[in-house]
């Protein structure tokens, strides 16, 4: 029994984007494996990200493909790309590629829809397992008072419990997530609450929990799904273990560790972790997250 992922596509297209002097970045991008080209000094506002919550995708889909060089637009839109899996690596979140808007396509030609984009770090490996059986699987919801409930978060830990039964452990306070990071059958912890803030923490009944409270995790090389505001942005002006939640579980081995850039209301994230964990068992990581991506746009 247990939830499997299939064995991962390796990347087809690569673009490593690297923070350089003044804050400018360096883009190399690749096409299976072979360097196609380097721009130099590449600038990526804070705004862009910052936009997410108050202006349309569409726009700033279209601000930030101008803010691209030509020749990694040429590249990202070229005849051959689209379908094609894309990885993104950067320090923190940087720009929200995936909403790059493709000019020439459907009115709303995302990358992140039309592509399956993910991302990595540059200085962690990849797991060295194309797939992942989900034993164990944990559920972390807390309750919360009437100001600040979540009438959907239920949904989610219903759901994960008709996926693994017997296989899952809830919790909703501090104490127990610690028995479950004691666990190394753990290999799926999924998060439904608020972990609003820049640097994202979950705030549990008790305690907030940020990266470092999982420095002495033994789960097994968990897939991480942090599935509340903002839980995937970083914070550049603070430790990248206090400021990057993602890049710190990276470190920490996780398999994956998936989080919205952006507010979510209860409802929409109750359908994303349905969407994903439906999908996961026929498709990749990067495929699984294209189907969310397609299902927010409708």
């Amino acid at each position: 029994g247990g939830l499997v992922l299939p064995e991962k596509s390796g990347a087809q297209m690569r673009v490593d984007v690297i923070k350089g002097e003044g804050g400018l970045f360096d883009i190399s991008f690749y096409d299976e494996g072979v360097h196609r080209g380097t721009e130099t000094k590449c600038e990526f506002p804070a705004e862009l990200l910052q936009m997410l919550d108050s202006r349309p995708a569409a726009e700033v889909g279209d601000g930030l493909w101008l803010q691209l060089p030509q020749t990694v637009r040429d590249f990202l839109s070229g005849k051959d790309a689209r379908g094609k899996t894309i990885l993104f690596v950067s320090k923190g979140s940087v720009a929200p590629f995936e909403l790059l808007r493709i000019p020439g396509g459907t009115g709303d030609d995302f990358l992140g829809v039309r592509n399956p984009v993910t991302r990595w770090i540059p200085d962690q490996k990849m797991p060295a397992t194309a797939s992942l059986k989900v034993i164990r699987a944990a559920c972390v919801r807390p309750i919360y008072g009437a100001s600040e409930a979540l009438p959907s978060a239920e949904k989610e830990e219903m759901y994960m419990q008709a996926l693994f039964g017997n296989r899952l452990s809830i919790a909703r306070k501090g104490g127990e997530v610690e028995l479950i990071m004691n666990d190394d059958s753990v290999s799926l912890f999924h998060f439904a609450g608020h972990a609003n803030g820049n640097p994202a923490q979950l705030s549990l009944e008790d305690v907030k929990l940020g990266p470092t409270g999982f420095r002495d995790s033994k789960m097994g090389k968990p897939l991480f799904f942090l599935n509340g505001c903002r839980g995937g942005l970083s914070n550049s002006e603070v430790a990248a273990m206090l400021g990057d939640f993602g890049r710190a579980m990276l470190i920490r081995e996780c398999t994956a560790f998936i989080a919205p850039l952006v507010k979510v209301e209860s409802e929409a994230a109750s359908q994303a972790a349905n969407i994903f964990y439906d999908a996961l068992g026929k498709k990749t990581v990067g495929e699984a997250a294209c189907a969310i991506r397609a299902k927010a746009l409708e």
